[in-house]
């Protein structure tokens, strides 16, 4: 995109004394000391026209009628963006994640008993309308797995998983389903791709990549990545690693865990193509497609007898980085230790 037709927004606010201007926005802070009082009108002339609908161009052009230059309009413009000050209101999606880097503690540890306290509280819901009581369920293969799904914390570190269950777990949690060829353009031959979750405009901006921790039949430690795109799905290795301790420094909390699992699955969202349609909803469509995912891997395992438990808690930056990945276009969204559980579920 050309740059006067960024549309950009404000975020932060600005406080105006007698020989100054202070601009706060999220933990950047720039401070314009002694300016003309001119100066000063200006900077809040931008501030207010930076509304995420106005563009570069028109801000420009509406301040040039007022008597100010172009080209100083335009500099504090790119200045500003530089600073992140602004940002383009199309691509607000790319600032989220950096909000979400901090890994300190949770706020409070909860008690079972508070735990049990707040549930109740949330579920109280006093409508005076009729109730109308639903029909036991009917037994069938789905309910069972479902009640059968578990998070399992305790691996066996002394056996690993089969080459076959993992891939029946990468098929079941982001697999193609079928081929197809578009009706309208049957002529061009267009390859429509069926998977095993829905996804928002059928972009399916997820990937996933594989780190093996123990040796995997065919598989040495390392990662990979899973390439879905052919007929016949495969796992690229990327690189090899020879010592776990990484991947434990990018998992707070989860040492214990991941010295006993097999495998760390990691689905990593393409924020670049689906926000092509959606914009900044992209986000949010990005978040809850990650959500079928998930779930798909979790039933999978309850029917394979294989412990799974979801990782919420990582560094993003960190594994972005050893992923080799351009963050936060590319960002993390959750991982999955899966290993042979301790006891049977």
């Amino acid at each position: 995109m050309k740059f006067v037709l960024i549309q950009p927004i404000f975020f932060g606010n600005f406080i105006q004394e007698k020989d100054r201007l202070v601009i706060i926005s999220g933990f950047r802070k720039i401070i314009f000391k002694k300016i003309s009082n001119k100066e000063k009108r200006l900077l809040t002339h931008i501030i207010s026209l930076c509304n995420g609908i106005n563009s570069i161009k028109k801000i420009t052009s509406q301040l040039h009628l007022l008597g100010y230059p172009k080209k100083r309009v335009f500099d504090l413009l790119k200045y500003f963006l530089n600073q992140k000050i602004l940002v383009d209101s199309r691509r607000i999606y790319l600032h989220f994640h950096p909000y979400l880097e901090n890994l300190s503690p949770f706020y409070h540890e909860l008690t079972k008993k508070e735990i049990k306290s707040l549930t109740k509280k949330i579920d109280n819901f006093k409508y005076k309308g009729e109730s109308i009581f639903l029909k036991p369920p009917k037994d069938s293969d789905f309910l069972k797995l479902t009640t059968a799904r578990r998070t399992i914390r305790k691996f066996d570190g002394k056996k690993t998983i089969s080459f076959q269950s993992l891939s029946g777990l990468l098929y079941a949690s982001y697999g193609i389903l079928s081929y197809g060829v578009s009706k309208k353009t049957k002529k061009n031959k267009e390859v429509i791709l069926k998977r095993v979750v829905p996804s928002s405009g059928a972009l399916y901006p997820l990937h996933i990549y594989c780190i093996v921790l123990k040796q995997i039949e065919h598989l040495s430690p390392g990662i990979y990545y899973f390439n879905k795109k052919n007929i016949h799905p495969s796992l690229v290795r990327i690189k090899r690693i020879s010592d776990c301790d990484i991947i434990i420094k990018l998992l707070p909390g989860s040492e214990g865990m991941t010295k006993k699992a097999s495998v760390l699955l990691t689905i990593v969202c393409n924020f670049k193509r689906i926000s092509q349609k959606y914009s900044n909803r992209a986000y949010l469509y990005g978040i809850l497609e990650a959500g079928h995912v998930a779930q798909n891997i979790y039933l999978y395992c309850a029917q394979q007898n294989l412990g799974v438990v979801e990782i919420g808690g990582f560094d993003d930056r960190k594994l972005s980085r050893f992923l080799g990945l351009k963050y936060p276009e590319f960002a993390p969204l959750v991982c999955f230790l899966v290993g042979p559980p301790c006891l049977k579920i």
